[in-house]
Formats: C-alpha cells, sequence, structure tokens
C-alpha cells in the first residue's frame, strides 16, 4: 500500500493526463488539505478508493449501483428545477461511478463524525447513522424523489433563504471574479450551449471553488439578461476515480449537466452547471430522473443541517 504522498502524487499525475492543472489552485488544495481530517477527507476521495477495499473488506461483496461516491455532508445543497421550484438533495456527482452501494453510506457517515469531532454538528453519531440509514432505506422504498420546499420541509426552505443567502451578495461576488481575455472555441461552444440564447453577451471569469476539485480549470460565463443577472459555470471533466484508470482522449468531450445527465459533445471536456443564488448548484430541470435511476442516498435533511 502506498503512503499519502505518494498517492496523492499518482492521482495528480493521472488528473494532468486528462487536463491543464490550474497550479496555484493545486498549491491551495494541498494547504487546505491540512487543516482539518474533515477537509482532508473531502479533498482526497482518491485516497478513500484506495483504502476503501482492505478497511472494508466484509463490505465489499454488497450489490453495485450507481452511487455517488464522493459523498460526505457538504455534497448537499439546492436549485431551481424546471418549474422554478426550490429543490434540496446531494449537488455533487463528479465521482459517480458504478461502487457497492455502501460506499455511500460509509462516506457519509464517516464525514458526519469527523464534523462532529470538529464541532461542526451538533447531534450524536449514532443518531446520524440511524438517520442516513432511515433516509436511504426510505429513498429506495419510493423509487427515489426530490426534496421540493415548498408546503413540507419548510423549515429547511427558511434555512436557505435566509439573509446569509442573499443573492444580492451572491452577484456582487459574481462580478469581482477575474475576468479572462482569451478562451478556447470549444469552452465558447459549451457556454453558447447553456445559455438561453446565442446572442446573450457575457465575460467569462476564472473562479476558485471546492476541495476536490481544485488545480482543475474553472470558468464562469456572466452576463446581464432580461432584467436581472445570469451565469453558467464550467469544470474541466475528469473520469471518476473509482472508474478503471483511462488514458486521455485525442479528442476530449464535453459535458454538460442537464436533467443531472451528462450529454456527451465533441470539444472542451467539462461539467457545465448553473450556480445558485441560495447556495449549491442549480440545473435548469427536474433533478428526479437521476435519482430514480441512481436511486442516490435521500438523507434526512437534520443530519446535514443539525
Amino acid at each position: 500500500m502506498t503512503d499519502v504522498v505518494s498517492a496523492t502524487r499518482s492521482y495528480e499525475r493521472w488528473m494532468a493526463s486528462h487536463t491543464a492543472v490550474v497550479q496555484k489552485d493545486l498549491a491551495l488544495k494541498h494547504q487546505r488539505m491540512a487543516e482539518s481530517p474533515f477537509v482532508f477527507l473531502r479533498a482526497t476521495f482518491y485516497r478513500w478508493v484506495e483504502l476503501l477495499p482492505s478497511m472494508c473488506s466484509d463490505l465489499m461483496d454488497s450489490p453495485c449501483l450507481t452511487a455517488i461516491g464522493d459523498l460526505h455532508i457538504e455534497n448537499f445543497g439546492t436549485w431551481r428545477d424546471c418549474e422554478g421550484r426550490l429543490v434540496w438533495g446531494v449537488n455533487d456527482l463528479d465521482e459517480a461511478s458504478t461502487m457497492p452501494y455502501v460506499n455511500d453510506l460509509v462516506r457519509l457517515a464517516t464525514s458526519v463524525a469527523l464534523a462532529t469531532d470538529e464541532g461542526h454538528l451538533r447531534i450524536r453519531f449514532r443518531e446520524a447513522c440511524e438517520a442516513i440509514c432511515e433516509g436511504y432505506l426510505s429513498s429506495l422504498g419510493c423509487g427515489g424523489e426530490p426534496i421540493v420546499l415548498s408546503e413540507r420541509h419548510r423549515w429547511l426552505r427558511d434555512v436557505a433563504l435566509s439573509d446569509a443567502r442573499d443573492p444580492k451578495e451572491f452577484w456582487a461576488k459574481m462580478q469581482a471574479l477575474p475576468r479572462v481575455t482569451r478562451v478556447s472555441s470549444d469552452l465558447v461552444r459549451a457556454f453558447q450551449q447553456a445559455l438561453p440564447d446565442n446572442d446573450v453577451r457575457y465575460t467569462v471569469r476564472t473562479r476558485v471553488g471546492g476541495i476536490g476539485s481544485l488545480g482543475r480549470p474553472r470558468f464562469v460565463a456572466l452576463a446581464a439578461y432580461e432584467g436581472g443577472w445570469l451565469a453558467r459555470e464550467a469544470k474541466a471533466w475528469l473520469p471518476s476515480v473509482h472508474a478503471p484508470r483511462s488514458r486521455r482522449r485525442h479528442k476530449p468531450a464535453v459535458a454538460l449537466m442537464r436533467d443531472g445527465i451528462r450529454s456527451v459533445d465533441q470539444g472542451w471536456r467539462g461539467i457545465v452547471r448553473f450556480p445558485s443564488t441560495i447556495g449549491g448548484k442549480s440545473f435548469t430541470s427536474s433533478y428526479a430522473s437521476v435519482i430514480n435511476r441512481s436511486l442516490l442516498c435521500c438523507v434526512s435533511p437534520s443530519v446535514v443541517l443539525s
């Protein structure tokens, strides 16, 4: 078994074989990894994949499905569906892959334990584990469905719409992002496919965000459109580290997130997202389809927000 430094170097070499690497952001990732065990967990899914089979060997024969992979308590947020409704749930599928279903449950519970030790959560670990299992079984029983914050879950809606998530502050941060004057034609095409109109005039900005994806190029298309601001975010796409290590394709592909599905096209390789003004990442249409197909872990909101 390799040590964590060797594992990190191996992962970063693999990452560089698939996309350009922003070295400044990668150095920031290394710095943040030392902040706490919880941040380290978020930053090193590749290490988790390496250690889980030996640490939890008795669970590896569990049934496999399309799992989230890099699941932890910070991977929950809000977005708007095609009807404009506010929805809460898992909002990061970067590492989604076929793996034993228990991966998501064990990793989420591990993140709860670390966050509790660091004072980020006010819930007993046993209670959290029971809530995770209860939520997962409930989601399986109903076939999976979004948590719509309307007539139900009003307390969670109030949290999502709190003053701390003021859209004015969000757009001020977007406008303060550094501008980019030269971008590839493939990235331009990716943004044009995601924007509501081909004639929308926009500027391209760079943004530093996340933990595990630090080091990958990340861009934001920002535009004033029909009386308000809109944004589209593109991040370099990588295969899940859980999948067999693949060589770089001669012609990379762009992956647009629509209905939670990656539609592949020739050109710039990346994931185009629709930033939410109230936290998380918002998609243009319903998230139900990907939840129904993947049976994603739909745990009680109280686990994440306690």
